[in-house]
């Protein structure tokens, strides 16, 4: 079990110690006071909703033995670390603490993926030593008690999730995690209300690559090279291509998809300077292409790392998709694909083909829901992405969101009978429509609308957090 040092946590925070006692053991911090374990820090964090200072009480019942205040809080009868700045003190503390960490830290940004690429690397490198994020908490608070949460007597390696929704945050964030290796899954239209562009999103994710240990490498997809960034300081650049589109010019990790076919098994090569071409045995739960991109990269840098082969393909096959992330369930008969964790242009488009590829003998009905936070652009991206050509006339489609009317738009352009689109205003309007359809049901939506509500007898717990990029 961690234990923390609290003249450290002192030094580091810039804060002071009231009410302090000799015995103090700390053992972990939590920052929501339902959810405080016996042993931990609780840290009282301001937010424009609420006030963890009026939650000492419940967090000393539920078990901290110490709080970080901004304020001393002579009425409760605990250690009490007083501080300038909660926040602040919380991310100074991550910051130090991982730099007394001897093991190997990963970054993983991009504008989809981030979780799945976590999830499927952290598998691949083994869980029992993989400290990694938990659900996609992958802000300045959410990476920072990641950070916290390495027990240097287990743990070899941490997998942390980088996401952000404004210009200039991820300055702050590379100098909390201080990364020795970097992925980025992808650059796209994601959070554009707060990042303004594309170009500044590739701008603002490649600095995740600047900040990598001299002896690290970053890995990315080759269309990211389509921006001016990951073409300068490449020497450490490592670019996933597809095999059938080699590219001379970069250092490439190519990889070749194979679908399933009779009794095969889907399948992907992967190929390298660093390593010999190997081919792996993929589940049968992979559909989309974003799914397999992600699956090249987990692959590729586990075997840079030193992962044999063997021992990749038996945890590949433990894997599963991340909650509402791709997974395919089947209830009372009909089979629904899952993917409405959140949305974007990119992972809209992918869902839709995905989907549309792996159900492509059976009645088909798309469930989807409107992408938020494409300021201007979104109408625009909308009807671009109900354009996407996999829609056939025998489908079905139920729309929910703000741009519906836009989304209906490009769909119609397939062919697909106007009558076959259904706009809803709520989720209890579009149940009905869901229970009586009989086949392959797609769920995609920003987490706004909640579609796993629509899947029978489920019920799904998701930590919410501030939508992040």
């Amino acid at each position: 079990m961690i234990s923390y040092d609290p003249d450290k946590l002192e030094k580091w925070s810039d804060g002071r110690w009231c009410g302090f006692n000799n015995n103090l053991n700390i053992t972990g911090f939590c920052i929501d006071s339902r959810k405080v374990n016996s042993g931990d820090v609780f840290i009282a964090i301001k937010t424009t909703d609420n006030d963890g200072h009026l939650f000492l009480n419940d967090a000393k019942r539920n078990g901290a033995v110490a709080v970080i205040v901004e304020n001393e809080n002579s009425t409760i009868e605990i250690p009490q670390l007083v501080v300038e700045n909660t926040v602040l003190a919380l991310t100074e503390i991550a910051r130090y603490y991982r730099r007394e960490f001897n093991g190997t830290v990963i970054g993983i940004t991009g504008s989809c993926g981030k979780t799945s690429t976590k999830d499927l690397l952290s598998t691949l490198l083994g869980d029992q030593t993989v400290c990694k994020t938990k659900d996609n908490l992958n802000n300045k608070l959410g990476i920072s008690l990641t950070l916290l949460s390495i027990d240097p007597s287990i743990h070899s390696t941490a997998v942390v999730e980088v996401g952000i929704s404004e210009l200039g945050e991820m300055d702050e964030l590379v100098k909390i995690l201080n990364p020795d290796f970097a992925i980025v899954t992808l650059v796209g239209e994601a959070h554009i209300s707060g990042l303004g562009n594309v170009k500044s999103i590739a701008h603002e994710k490649h600095k995740l690559i600047q900040y990598i240990n001299c002896n690290g490498f970053a890995l990315y997809p080759i269309d990211c090279k389509q921006y001016n960034e990951f073409n300068q300081n490449t020497q450490n650049h490592w670019v996933l291509c597809e095999a059938r589109y080699p590219n001379e010019n970069h250092n490439c990790l190519l990889y070749d998809y194979v679908n399933a076919s009779g009794s095969k098994a889907s399948a992907i090569t992967l190929s390298s300077i660093y390593f010999d071409e190997f081919t792996f045995d993929l589940p049968s739960n992979v559909v989309s292409t974003g799914i397999i991109r992600n699956l090249a990269m987990a692959l590729g840098f586990s075997l840079r790392l030193g992962i044999t082969p063997s021992t990749l393909q038996d945890q590949l096959l433990k894997w599963k998709p991340s909650s509402l992330r791709g997974e395919i369930l089947t209830r009372n008969g009909q089979t629904f694909y899952v993917d409405c964790y959140n949305s974007n242009p990119i992972s809209m488009k992918e869902a839709l083909i995905g989907f549309s590829n792996y159900f492509s003998n059976v009645p088909r009905l798309f469930v989807l829901g409107c992408m938020n936070e494409l300021g201007v652009e979104s109408k625009a991206l909308h009807k671009a992405v109900g354009s996407t050509d996999v829609f056939l006339s025998s489908d079905t489609a139920v729309l929910i969101g703000e741009q519906s009317e836009e989304l209906k738009s490009g769909i119609l352009e397939s062919g697909i009978n106007s009558s076959s689109i259904t706009i809803v205003d709520s989720i209890d309007e579009a149940r009905s429509v869901v229970k009586s359809f009989e086949g392959a049901i797609l769920l995609k939506g920003s987490r706004t609308y909640k579609l796993e509500a629509l899947i029978p007898n489920t019920k799904i717990d998701i930590e919410e957090e501030v939508m992040t990029c």
